[in-house]
């Protein structure tokens, strides 16, 4: 009897066991929102016959099974792929043969990160003296692709409690509402310790924001540490010794390394102990940019104002303040500027060597460092701008360059004198009359129409300038002959005329050949008959 309850136990208990062996027996994963992921499942068959199995999946939109039937032999394994959408979700990879077995698949969305809006610190950790207020500014940056809407900014953390009320020893200002992408919005903290007792105190200064409708916060933590001053009473100061502060270099200029020192002012010993607050200031407006404790490292000097606040005990306290000359600088323009010619204009140090990093602002336009420009007619102004410089500034006036044509210059009275101008100018004519000069004629205009009614030396006035003068005289009576041409003819008049009008001699009969009588020529002979 009881060998067949222990026969029966077996077959009831090979019932409950499964077949196919599954792994893994879940999937559990996060992706993003309409991704895809793939998970590797293995079936195992643990029994001696051949299995046929069907894959199904509970919800598609969410796990696809890569296989939905194979046929697996005896002990053996194979392999497929499920496919996780980027749906969040349950849902089942079903497989079944005799029985079924059910993989369930939990499926998380991950948030995508579009933007941030990032402030230029997180933690604010400092030593303040109590009675003081200190000014610091906090800038935050739009990170996101598009603009976002500031909308509250919340302080939280210690507050005191004092007769004049409630204190925090945070203060903000600033004015919120839209920050487009990529551009700051600054906020004015101050830190007051005027109601504070020593101690430390924390805050945090919550920045509320809206991105596409969706709030969002950025913290900033602040955490302040409260010393006792060591500022003395008036009657402790009177018998307190003096010290005195060492600006090395004396003279500091932008971009030096200024060391401090503290000396006993009468004994001139150094003192290393002392404690030298650094206050950093606007030059211009005066404000208070930031306040730190001078650690022994060198400064390097920027455009502000210095003030060096030493306090030791047994000392008086002592106050040194500094700041960087600025060095001139001026307006380069190569070459000279004229009407429509290509000038390129710099910012130039006293050396005329070029200042790196200037800004150039001409006719309302800004350019950087340098800038090649043609120049139109009339007015023009030239600003100049950059670190450790003083602001330089150059004006001008163009008109188009005088120049002039002279295009028929009279020898006589009565011919015309033409010039012509590139620009409208007044001009006159001038003529030297018994060693004075007499202004004939005058205008203004492109071109200039004059004919001399007078013999004399002219002088022609434009620009202020005689450009040009001229000699005329009274035109001659005779026709115009060339000389060579009359030389000849007068010559040959000449010699007829000689032959014409000579004196006649007598003709005297001769003889000829041996002493014979000569005949008189036959033109003797008519004069004879005559």
């Amino acid at each position: 009897m009881k060998k067949l309850v222990f026969l029966f136990g077996l077959i009831l208990l090979s019932c409950c066991v499964y077949a196919l062996e599954i792994s893994p027996d879940r999937i559990s994963t996060t992706i993003k929102k309409g991704g895809v992921d793939f998970y590797e499942v293995t079936i195992t068959n643990d029994n001696n016959i051949t299995e046929s199995i069907t894959i199904s999946s509970t919800d598609t939109s969410i796990a696809l099974p890569g296989l939905t039937s194979l046929s697996l032999p005896p002990f053996e394994e194979t392999r497929f792929y499920v496919i996780i959408r980027g749906k969040e979700g349950l849902a089942y990879i079903k497989i079944s043969n005799s029985d079924t077995i059910k993989i369930p698949i939990e499926v998380n969305i991950k948030e995508e990160t579009v933007g941030f809006l990032e402030p230029s610190f997180s933690l604010y950790k400092k030593t303040f003296e109590e009675g003081t207020e200190t000014k610091m500014r906090l800038s935050l940056r739009n990170h996101y692709p598009e603009k976002i809407e500031i909308r509250d900014v919340i302080l939280e953390g210690d507050v005191i409690t004092t007769a004049e009320g409630i204190s925090k020893p945070i203060g903000v200002e600033g004015s919120f509402g839209f920050l487009d992408s990529e551009k700051d919005l600054t906020l004015d903290i101050t830190v007051n310790t005027v109601n504070l007792d020593p101690g430390t105190y924390s805050c945090k200064l919550t920045v509320v924001y809206y991105y596409k409708n969706v709030r969002y916060e950025t913290p900033v933590n602040f955490e302040i540490t409260v010393i006792k001053s060591l500022v003395p009473t008036e009657k402790e100061e009177e018998k307190l010794n003096e010290l005195e502060v060492l600006i090395v270099p004396r003279e500091p200029k932008l971009g030096d390394d200024v060391v401090i020192n503290v000396v006993d002012k009468k004994t001139k010993e150094k003192i290393t102990d002392a404690t030298i607050r650094v206050s950093e200031y606007d030059r211009d407006t005066g404000e208070k940019i930031i306040t730190y404790t001078y650690s022994g490292q060198p400064i390097v000097v920027d455009l502000y104002r210095y003030c060096v606040n030493v306090t030791k005990e047994g000392y008086k306290s002592v106050k040194k303040c500094f700041q960087p000359p600025l060095m001139e600088s001026k307006i380069k323009i190569v070459p000279e500027p004229e009407v429509g010619r290509l000038c390129v204009v710099s910012l130039v140090d006293v050396l005329g060597r070029p200042i790196q990093d200037a800004e150039l602002e001409i006719d309302g336009e800004k350019y950087s460092n340098q800038a090649s420009i043609t120049f139109d007619e009339g007015e023009h102004k030239i600003i100049g701008r950059a670190k450790g410089y003083k602001e330089a500034e150059y004006s001008f006036t163009l008109t188009p360059k005088f120049s002039y044509s002279i295009q028929n210059k009279p020898e006589k009275v009565g011919e015309e004198l033409v010039v012509t101008f590139s620009t409208p100018t007044a001009w006159s004519i001038e003529k030297e009359e018994n060693g004075k000069s007499a202004v004939i004629d005058y205008g203004s205009g492109e071109f200039i129409e004059f004919t001399p009614e007078e013999a004399g030396e002219y002088y022609v006035i434009a620009n202020d300038e005689v450009i040009t003068s001229f000699e005329v005289s009274q035109p001659s009576l005779l026709p115009s002959i060339p000389t060579y041409p009359i030389i000849i003819i007068i010559i040959v008049v000449a010699i007829i005329l000689f032959f014409v009008f000579r004196p006649k001699k007598e003709v005297k009969a001769g003889y000829g050949r041996l002493g014979e009588p000569r005949e008189k020529p036959s033109v003797l002979k008519e004069i004879e008959e005559e």
